[in-house]
């Protein structure tokens, strides 16, 4: 056990140093505080990764059986709590730094910090029965209750607002964060209540993944958005200038009440800018079924609703582009309603037979 915690441990002292160093180096591409944030929180968990190894190698420990360890609670409570801060800086709730970080840290901060510096005598407790025999003791019930405060922050991050259109997440990446949130909050709270080292273990691989899953979309997947560029990348033109050629051919002889319908949504309103658009919401939208939604568009364009999403923004893209060669590429996908690198990329290339900074290159 104790060589698997070694390995683990300097797998994240050295993978979470460098992506820290990674993220450092691209910090201000952003326009927000997301990868200043990941970049120091890795560095801090390479430290504690090192930290450990000390007391592992240096120090030997005593083997020691009880749970519920104040220190072992309230200390890391705290340092788990600054891992939110990355995405509430990724997902541009539009509150100010000022005003959310103090009321959404506030009250559990000073909940943990009364918990370690009151100076309560905490019963010891040395077994899950042990445990169960004095949960009625006031000390008992609020170390459990600092546990599982912190799963109840994870509903902060779904009660947020977020401008779709000027945030670089989709629909699932809230979700994930909390998922691997909570997975390390049960395996941490296994590990003080029952004792179990091998929920230690869990933990710190959960962690380490959710940290090398951060640093990889921020450097690979992230499409970011650049303040200053903004006007010049802003495409919200009347309905009859953004018309593509697909739109155009429409035969106004044949009248189609669900089709015009659709195309509200999608010129006036600019529905295929919205990164959460799929069939299923636009059938939604004008009232209509997926089958129903899906003919028209075969029947008006030649093409399935994911071509003609694929092509308005591709399109798009290549206007900015060609209007702007020196526009931000990222900014031009992200405004497009892209938000996976990869996936924008794979798509320009399949439309129009190049890389995007192919076709700047060629412009």
């Amino acid at each position: 056990m104790k060589i698997i915690e070694t390995i683990i441990l300097l797998i994240m002292a050295l993978g979470l140093g460098t992506g820290g160093f990674l993220l450092w180096n691209k910090r201000t591409e952003t326009g927000d505080y997301s990868r200043h944030v990941q970049a120091m929180l890795n560095w801090m968990s390479a430290f504690l990764s090192i930290v450990f190894l000390f007391r592992i190698w240096v120090l030997k420990p005593v083997p020691n059986n009880e749970i519920l360890e104040p220190e072992m609670i309230f200390f890391p409570s705290l340092l788990r709590l600054l891992f939110l801060i990355y995405p509430l800086e990724v997902i541009k709730h539009g509150i100010s730094r000022m005003v959310i970080y103090p009321i959404i840290y506030s009250p559990v901060v000073a909940l943990l910090i009364i918990g370690a510096f009151s100076g309560v005598d905490y019963t010891p407790l040395t077994s899950f029965q042990d445990m169960m025999q004095n949960i009625g003791k006031i000390d008992v019930l609020f170390r459990l209750f600092s546990l599982l405060v912190l799963f109840l922050y994870c509903f902060v991050l779904f009660m947020l607002p977020r401008n779709l259109r000027k945030c670089a997440t989709d629909k699932c990446f809230i979700p994930r964060f909390a998922l691997f949130f909570c997975l390390m909050g049960v395996a941490y709270s296994l590990t003080m209540i029952m004792n179990w080292p091998i929920m230690g273990f869990v933990h710190q691989i959960l962690w380490m993944l959710l940290f090398f899953s951060i640093t990889y979309w921020e450097l690979k997947e992230r499409l970011v958005l650049h303040p200053e560029e903004e006007a010049e990348c802003d495409n919200n033109l009347p309905a009859e200038e953004i018309q593509s050629e697909i739109v155009k051919n429409v035969d106004p002889t044949q009248p189609d009440e669900l089709w015009e319908k659709i195309l509200h949504v999608m010129d006036n309103l600019e529905g295929w800018r919205n990164p959460e658009m799929s069939l299923s919401s636009l059938s939604e939208e004008v009232l209509s079924n997926r089958t129903y939604v899906g003919e028209a568009f075969k029947r008006n364009t030649g093409m399935t609703f994911s071509e003609y999403i694929t092509k308005r923004r591709i399109d798009d893209v290549v206007d900015v582009l060609t209007r702007n060669p020196k526009a931000h590429i990222q900014e031009a996908f992200l405004n497009a309603g892209y938000r996976q690198r990869s996936t924008a990329w794979k798509n320009f290339h399949k439309i129009m037979g190049v890389s995007p900074t192919e076709f700047v290159e060629n412009i």
